[in-house]
């Protein structure tokens, strides 16, 4: 847990807010951004803005996909920030979801989120790229349920669909692995 009174860099908070989903470090992260930024960014990609008070926003999981392409393709940030990034985003401490679905050692750059609705239901929502050459694939998974075990398997075996859908489409031979993030 985060300390009271304690100093944290932005890289510090990215880092907690990333690696383990802190929402303390998100919430802190939020009192410094630009404003004008943020809603210009969700404003070219087409996605409605986000009001950072409204604890109930809505993104489709087309539109939050929007997000992990930016950094694939570093059209939004530098390449240098893009894969600083992906790094932290392969590292989230995360692996009940997407990574479940995918052969062992797979590249996963991957953001899960959870939280309580007011009806008793838990959400469990995880965006990835899985890196798999040229035939790397950006997914966005949502689910909404009682048990927070149940939607853990649901993420594990829609993340499987479709990475054997993507291999089917497009197999990646050992010449032709990802060396980039």
């Amino acid at each position: 847990p985060m300390e009271v009174g304690k100093f944290y860099t932005v890289q510090e908070l990215l880092e907690r807010m990333v690696l383990f989903s802190d929402n303390d470090a998100t919430s802190m992260l939020f009192s410094i951004y630009n404003k004008e930024l943020y809603d210009d960014l969700f404003l070219k990609l087409s996605i409605p803005v986000q009001d950072p008070e409204d604890l109930y926003y809505r993104i489709s999981p087309a539109d939050m996909s929007k997000f992990f392409r930016l950094l694939y393709n570093a059209s939004y940030l530098s390449s240098l920030y893009s894969e600083y990034a992906l790094d932290l985003l392969t590292k989230s401490e995360f692996k009940q979801g997407i990574i479940q679905g995918v052969p062992s050692g797979t590249k996963v750059a991957h953001k899960f989120g959870e939280r309580f609705t007011t009806n008793e239901l838990v959400q469990l929502h995880e965006s990835a790229i899985v890196y798999r050459g040229s035939a790397s694939f950006a997914v966005t998974i949502m689910t909404e349920g009682k048990n927070i075990e149940d939607l853990k398997s649901v993420l594990q075996g829609l993340s499987k669909i479709c990475f054997e859908q993507r291999n089917a489409q497009s197999p990646v031979s050992s010449a032709h692995k990802p060396t980039h993030a």
